[in-house]
């Protein structure tokens, strides 16, 4: 395109709709349970068209109605499938994005919106205009020419992919103007163009390239070869017409582009930003223009309707201003705290600086380990605590992501640099007070009887921890208390929660410290930035503390966090600090053995194929299986032959490739994830592995782990198995792992109280085979192992609400024989059955179901009058019965970890649990000490919580590493 033309972008509203859906994750949805993954998606890339193309006009085009190629061929894009109910209900919120943006809209009935594009960018170019066209298919492509282009979306939603005509002419060797006449030819599946049957991509090309249309190649056909392409062509050639007419974007809609409309001149910002805050997008805010408003709105009111709060942000850099700060937070009843540093690992990362605020609006920033220079012009007052310079009210970031995604809790405003040093680099000594006189000075506080506020408090209480200040209890921790109250929002960062909950726009991270290659630390960026920055933070996080408090209040939840989520958190702080010993030896023997069983299944593979392939590439390994040994196809993509494992699964007893090709995979993850990367994640100081827990990151109350996730290591392969040898006991030391006995299923059997469920436990029967027994009508004593397999998917599945085709695919059997299983077991258990109809109607009425210590999930898409459509509904029906089973689960390994870690203190030893996997809790214990901890770890785990009628049993082994366990006898 020329750069002396205004531009026009025309967006294809329903194409990108469609792109959007499809690409992001169905469940995504607002707090009130409105599907928002299309509406999300299709924001984003308008977003996306403003940063990146900086439109002179914009408009955005919709289809309407019933058009002529539906007249002359019925049978025009009849193979589509009609649109998902969940796009529908979100196609009204997506035109009113367009509409709060300021976009202009074309519809005209009758007409496609692509023939409405093709008319408004031919109009443009007459005018003087390019024009870039936004779309989700390749139907526009024919449009292309020196002041028309198109973008579309790559492989990832997040991508766009720029056509000239160049680029057309190389994707399909024909001029953009002849695509109409090369997909008359090869047809189109998506829109049901039947094109000519026998005549593929590449002799449309050829025929094309030859004769230019399809009119042309018909008057030629004696001179056409192959002659397979030439008979095809002569009997299928009014088809061949046919689709001509339906594949050409005409230019002649009865419809004007008014350019004064077009012109683009920005939106509304608050009202975008209001409308995202409602849709829960807070993630887009950061690309709005002025991002990064001061907390307090300009009509003296908080975005929330209270009070507007004036802020008062300081650096404190003298020890004069230290000690009366010091002096003031050791006087007052509650502070918040929180620090800024060089890294995302707590274990490692150094300390940059410290915020504190005791009141709303008020906020102060110590510098510890700044190495950049103060920037020129700062207007925030360095070094006095009570100046007359308030400072200029900025707004502050989160400095935290939220639950969930490798270190999603902790401090995002660390920056790239995570080696936690600053080696060859100067201080910034003008603004630095020494660490140690910080650290004295905040001790009495920080250890006091003061209530502290936190958000994500396990992080600074580490950081702290390392510098040999042990922060004291009582710790609000506004990130766990936003979880606790709503676990099924969708951020808990402090940006998030600001936002949804204050109205408050933190300035975003990158703007302090970059992107990317260029991106620097917190310690590099000025010390009155990042005083700005930090004092927002805890002041924001004091404000959400007060607005938590009374949603605690208001939804019961308060005992859950005061009495076992907060403790919770102090745990998760010592097993993290604890970590876990990692032998490299082990991994380096072990990964001998993985890479030459690798090399014996790739060799075994490639004899099987007949010749040498890569076996990582789904194309190749998609053609070796499914063309060249004809195994059958079960799935197949867009880009070809579907190898994921659920498609070769039921492949694997017709040929012995397949096994091989999932074994060979099997080592291959090991090796990459396991063996490769464990060694890397070894502390060089402690030399154990230390991984962050994450509490905030499952809406039941479980736990997960990353960098690495230490609950995810295979253990249903024997080499897979083996990894856990590599996890060691400190010499002296044993590992000590206890494991509740079907926790979920003893806890079904309690709240449903049916009768023949409680019977087996109360026997000390198998569950399991008990269920088999029933289901293949054989006594427990004759069932098989595969049987009781099966009984097992039926027995966990139920607790997840399986459904007859989750089921059959599970377990490779007919959705018929699924079902029939599924109606035998609640034969069998009826109350079950009763039981989770009570938790659907209580959902549907309360709006959300408990587990046994009251911790709530929410469900809005239940309620009446949900926007939510039917398969949000059917999952959230799924989930509702998941959750008090799951969570309660999650409850009580809780309570039990409460127990264990106090009584393991009050026992003295040395023995710590380092581990929780779920229902699992592995300590490292002396071994002097194994067989009284062992007692005191089964007590404590069968006694912490009663069920009706059914005993909590919990199996103790102990060995030299995490894969050598002996069971200890009661």
């Amino acid at each position: 395109m020329t750069s002396d033309r205004p531009t026009l972008v025309l967006v294809d509203g329903h194409a990108l709709a469609y792109r959007a859906f499809h690409a992001l994750p169905q469940d995504m949805s607002s707090r009130d349970g409105e599907p928002t993954n299309a509406s999300f998606g299709f924001a984003a890339m308008l977003l996306q068209i403003l940063e990146t193309h900086a439109p002179d006009h914009l408009a955005v085009v919709f289809d309407a109605g019933l058009t002529e190629r539906d007249v002359i061929y019925p049978e025009y894009k009849a193979t589509r499938k009609a649109m998902d109910e969940s796009l529908v209900l979100q196609m009204d919120r997506i035109k009113e994005i367009v509409e709060i943006l300021d976009i202009p809209v074309y519809v005209c009935e009758g007409w496609e919106a692509d023939d409405v594009i093709a008319t408004l960018a031919s109009q443009a170019e007459d005018a003087g205009l390019d024009t870039l066209i936004v779309t989700g298919d390749t139907d526009l492509f024919q449009l292309v020419n020196p002041h028309t282009q198109v973008v579309t979306s790559g492989r990832r939603f997040s991508d766009t992919i720029h056509y000239d005509v160049d680029r057309v002419r190389e994707r399909f060797g024909v001029e953009p103007g002849e695509l109409v006449e090369w997909k008359a030819l090869t047809g189109d599946t998506s829109d049901n163009i039947p094109g000519v049957p026998g005549i593929g991509a590449k002799s449309a090309t050829l025929i094309i390239a030859a004769w230019g249309s399809v009119e042309a190649a018909l008057e030629h056909t004696d001179e056409i070869t192959p002659a397979r392409a030439r008979n095809a062509l002569i009997e299928y050639a009014d088809q061949a017409r046919l689709s001509v007419r339906l594949v050409r974007i005409r230019r002649d809609a009865p419809i004007r582009i008014d350019l004064d409309r077009t012109l683009w001149n920005g939106f509304d910002r608050a009202a975008v930003a209001e409308l995202f805050r409602t849709l829960d997008f807070r993630t887009l805010l950061d690309r709005l223009p002025d991002a990064g408003a001061a907390p307090s709105t300009s009509d003296g009111t908080d975005g929330d309707g209270s009070a507007a709060v004036i802020v008062d942000y300081r650096v404190v850099d003298t020890p004069e201003g230290l000690r009366a700060l010091a002096e003031r937070i050791g006087a007052a009843e509650r502070f918040a705290f929180d620090t800024e540093t060089t890294g995302t690992d707590p274990m490692q990362a150094e300390l940059v600086g410290i915020a504190l605020s005791d009141a709303p609006g008020r906020g102060w920033y110590i510098p510890v380990g700044h190495v950049a220079p103060r920037s020129e012009g700062d207007v925030l007052e360095q070094g006095s605590l009570f100046g007359a310079d308030p400072g200029d009210g900025g707004n502050g970031g989160e400095g935290r992501a939220g639950g969930g995604g490798a270190r999603g809790e902790v401090e995002a405003s660390t920056g790239g640099d995570t080696s936690g040093g600053h080696a060859g680099v100067e201080t910034d000594d003008a603004h630095n007070l020494p660490l140690l006189d910080v650290l004295s000075a905040l001790r009495p506080a920080l250890i006091g009887t003061a209530e502290k506020v936190a958000h994500h408090m396990k992080y600074d209480v580490l950081i702290l921890r390392r510098l040999g200040l042990d922060v004291a209890p009582p710790v609000f921790d506004t990130m766990v208390a936003a979880w606790v109250a709503e676990p099924g929002q969708r951020g808990f960062g402090l940006k998030d929660l600001a936002f949804s909950m204050l109205s408050v726009e933190m300035t975003p991270i990158t703007d302090l410290i970059g992107r990317g290659k260029k991106q620097i630390t917190m310690a590099e960026v000025p010390v009155a930035d990042a005083g700005r920055y930090a004092a927002a933070d805890v002041d924001l996080t004091l404000r959400l503390a007060d607005r938590l408090r009374s949603d605690l209040d208001e939804k019961d939840a308060r005992p859950l966090f005061d009495d076992l989520e907060m403790p919770i958190a102090w745990i998760l702080a010592d097993m993290e600090e604890a970590g876990i010993l990692v032998d490299p030896e082990v991994l380096a023997l072990i990964r001998v053995e993985l890479v030459a069983r690798a090399e014996s299944l790739e060799a075994a593979i490639h004899a099987a194929a007949g010749r040498a392939f890569n076996i990582a590439s789904p194309q190749q390994l998609g053609q070796v299986l499914f063309e060249e040994m004809g195994l059958r196809a079960t799935h197949k993509t867009k880009t070809g032959y579907s190898t994921a494992a659920g498609a070769l699964e039921p492949l694997a007893a017709e040929h012995p490739i397949v096994k091989d090709v999932l074994d060979w995979r099997h080592m291959m993850k090991l090796i990459g994830t396991y063996v490769d990367a464990l060694p890397a994640l070894i502390n060089p100081e402690t030399k154990r592995i230390h991984t962050s827990w994450l509490q905030t990151s499952a809406v039941t109350g479980r736990l997960s782990s990353s960098d690495p996730n230490l609950q995810n290591i295979p253990i249903r392969t024997a080499i897979g198995e083996r990894i856990r040898e590599a996890f060691v006991a400190e010499p002296g030391n044993v590992l000590l792992a206890a494991d509740y006995s079907q926790i979920e299923l003893r806890i079904l059997a309690a709240l449903s109280q049916d009768p023949s469920l409680i019977a087996v436990f109360e026997s000390g029967g198998d569950i399991h085979a008990a269920t088999a027994a029933f289901l293949f009508d054989k006594a427990p004593a004759d069932v098989t192992r595969n049987e009781r397999r099966v009984a097992k998917m039926v027995n966990f599945g139920t607790v997840y609400g399986i459904s007859a085709f989750g089921l059959s695919a599970r377990i490779d059997m007919s959705r018929e024989d699924a079902q029939t299983f599924i109606d035998r077991y609640f034969e069998r258990y009826p109350r079950v059955r009763d039981f989770f109809d009570q938790l659907v109607a209580s959902a549907k009425e309360r709006g959300y179901v408990e587990t046994v210590l009251g911790r709530r999930r929410y469900f809005p898409e239940l309620r009446p009058g949900s926007p939510a459509d039917h398969q949000s509904r059917q999952r959230a029906e799924r989930e509702a019965i998941n959750a008090p089973l799951q969570g309660s689960a999650a409850d009580i390994t809780k309570l039990a970890m409460l127990g264990v870690h106090r009584k393991l203190r009050e026992m003295g030893g040395g023995g710590r649990l380092v581990l929780q996997v779920h229902d699992e809790l592995v300590l490292e214990v002396p071994e002097s000490h194994v067989r009284r901890t062992a007692a005191m770890v089964r007590e404590t785990m069968e006694t912490c919580y009663t069920l009706d009628r059914v005993k909590l049993v919990a199996d103790v082994a102990a060995g030299p590493n995490w894969a050598s366990l002996e069971a200890i006898d009661r």
